[in-house]
């Protein structure tokens, strides 16, 4: 549920640089907190997403569309990046391991 916090945070701090999501769904129902409804909040902050092709829990595609449309509204497809594996949920551990050194790389860019 990690991702899913990382989310929320920029509209509850305008400080945070940087966000790295895994696995997380930006539209919360009609919750009015879902970052969805909030794309000002994203202004100065990057977001990097790691999804999942064959994800049942957290389908990939309305994670693909938020980064898609960050990057379409604020004209930066380095700050709003995303990242697909081909396998599942739990994802295999190779792909754990170089979704977080990719992360790393991209928080070390982001945060200079």
């Amino acid at each position: 549920m990690g991702g899913f916090a990382a989310l929320a945070s920029p509209q509850r701090d305008p400080r945070v640089g940087a966000v790295v999501a895994f696995l997380a769904d930006p539209y919360w129902d009609d919750r009015t907190e879902s970052p969805h409804l909030h794309p000002e909040a994203w202004e100065h902050t990057a977001l990097l997403t790691v999804v999942a092709a064959r994800d049942e829990l957290v389908p990939p595609g309305p994670m693909k569309s938020f980064t898609h449309d960050l990057a379409s509204r604020f004209g930066s497809a380095s700050r709003f990046t995303g990242l697909e594996y081909p396998g599942g949920h739990t994802m295999d551990p190779a792909d754990w391991e170089e979704a977080w050194s990719k992360a790393i790389l991209w928080l070390d860019h982001h945060l200079r």
